[in-house]
């Protein structure tokens, strides 16, 4: 019986910060990574040890400076076999550590937008949009201005943008972090859902509960995984 292939795999990826000639320079590896179809992962570790680095380059946000980065395929290094913006369309979620909104928009728009690109109709986007933010808790805001939100409410609204569209891959990094216990277990259940489906999710964290939830955590210092 064949292995199941990695939905996602670092091979001898690295990433400086700084002179080349620094030894000290390397914010991340050198990594090599698999993340399988339907698994949880968490990254933990102290400020700075290059969690947001890793995730950023899992997701085609940054480019490592040696290795390779394949996302199920095409590779997000190398434009000739998939763009990097095509594979963030279409199959990564990413949520940031500060939501960023189009401010005259009613929220649903705000998370429908990443359903425009494919082509779902005005009916359908808000429909999707409507579903995902009833499962997050807040239903009742989808015409509501992001403005006039409180900060769990927005970083629900963040988390529902990045999942509307039914990723392959769901990235957040501290998607938790400075939201109340209600809040944080509605975005976890949410992404739960979603590893059900068969999604894989990877999420930057220093909260207990959502490491808890993890299929495996990896746990980095100066820019590797020193234990899983």
């Amino acid at each position: 019986m064949n292995a199941v292939p990695p939905l996602l795999r670092l091979i001898d990826v690295t990433r400086r910060h700084g002179a080349a000639h620094d030894p000290q320079s390397f914010a991340l590896g050198p990594l090599t990574l698999d993340v399988l179809s339907g698994t949880w992962t968490s990254i933990v570790g102290r400020s700075g040890a290059g969690k947001t680095t890793l995730l950023q380059i899992m997701g085609g946000l940054d480019a490592p400076d040696t290795g390779r980065v394949v996302i199920a395929n095409p590779d997000v290094s190398n434009g000739a076999t998939g763009s990097p913006d095509v594979v963030r369309r279409f199959d990564i979620g990413f949520v940031y550590q500060q939501g960023v909104f189009v401010e005259h928009l009613p929220v649903w728009q705000n998370v429908a937008v990443r359903l425009i690109p494919a082509g779902v109709p005005a009916r359908e986007r808000r429909r999707r949009a409507a579903a995902v933010l009833e499962e997050l808790g807040i239903g009742e805001m989808l015409d509501r201005r992001p403005a006039s939100l409180s900060g769990g409410e927005q970083q629900r609204v963040a988390v529902a943008r990045a999942v509307v569209h039914q990723p392959r891959i769901v990235i957040a990094d501290e998607p938790t972090s400075n939201v109340d216990a209600d809040t944080g277990s509605a975005i976890v259940n949410c992404l739960k859902g979603l590893q059900t489906r068969g999604s894989a999710i990877i999420v930057a964290t220093h909260d207990s509960a959502v490491s808890a939830s993890s299929d495996r955590c990896w746990h980095m210092e100066s820019g590797r995984i020193v234990d899983e």
